[in-house]
């Protein structure tokens, strides 16, 4: 998920903001940006959606706009994605993310449709073919099949050599090594948005942290998908 839209929102509330309400923002960004990292998404679009009724501020349009892609809602991300742009800086790296994911969800919306489009409305039955009429006179009977002839047992079947399971070993042990470095980089991109949120900054720790947050969690993405494939790889080599 893009973080700078989720935190530049809340740190927006700040100056306009009752206490109370600032609280309660801060709370929900808390809470849908922990259920987003889990993947629960239906959980982190209702807590965004709440967080927007408080301030409607277009950063928080691109994380529900996310949460809908998430989902494979794609239409419903599609126009958030708009809705954003219209309100976003045209020249920041946020606008530029919610152009490219746009163009992305609406390419999957063509082929959808395409596909779709293509799919059989039914099949003809196939005709029937004629039964042949019965004959009217009296046939001559069937030779007797001659006796087949006896043929030699086939051998046995050699057994298979047994399985190595070299191959399945070195998959798995990268795999454990990919998932472990995951792990340390999503927790060192989760306590860089936990260091944001617990307070205000200025400009320059807010666009520090940020940038920690996102390349680390992106690195971490990139290393659970590689658990993942290699996981898999590892299941079938055995």
């Amino acid at each position: 998920m893009h973080r700078t839209a989720l935190l530049a929102a809340v740190l927006l509330l700040a100056p306009a903001a009752r206490a109370d309400d600032l609280e309660r923002a801060r709370s929900l960004a808390t809470e849908a940006q922990t259920a987003y990292d889990l993947g629960h998404y239906e959980t982190a679009l209702k807590s965004f959606e709440e967080l927007y009724k408080i301030k409607p501020v277009a950063g928080v349009l691109f994380n529900v706009a996310q949460c809908h892609r998430k989902l494979g809602q794609l239409k419903e991300a599609a126009n958030l994605y708009r809705s954003f742009l219209v309100h976003a800086d045209p020249e920041s790296r946020e606008a530029a993310k919610a152009q490219e994911l746009l163009a992305q969800v609406e390419e999957t919306i063509r082929q959808q449709e395409a596909v779709a489009k293509a799919a059989p409305q039914g099949t003809a039955p196939l005709p029937t073919a004629p039964r042949p009429e019965p004959a009217t006179w009296p046939q001559r009977p069937a030779p007797a099949p001659a006796p087949a002839a006896a043929l030699p047992a086939p051998p046995p079947p050699a057994p298979p050599p047994p399985p190595s399971h070299k191959t399945a070993y070195v998959l798995g042990g990268t795999a454990v090594a990919a998932l472990a470095t995951g792990i340390a980089f999503g927790l060192s991109a989760k306590n860089a948005a936990s260091t944001l949120t617990s307070g205000i900054h200025d400009n320059a720790t807010v666009t520090d942290l940020t940038h920690t947050h996102e390349k680390n969690a992106h690195i971490a993405d990139l290393f659970f998908a590689g658990a993942g494939v290699l996981t898999l790889a590892t299941v079938i080599a055995w």
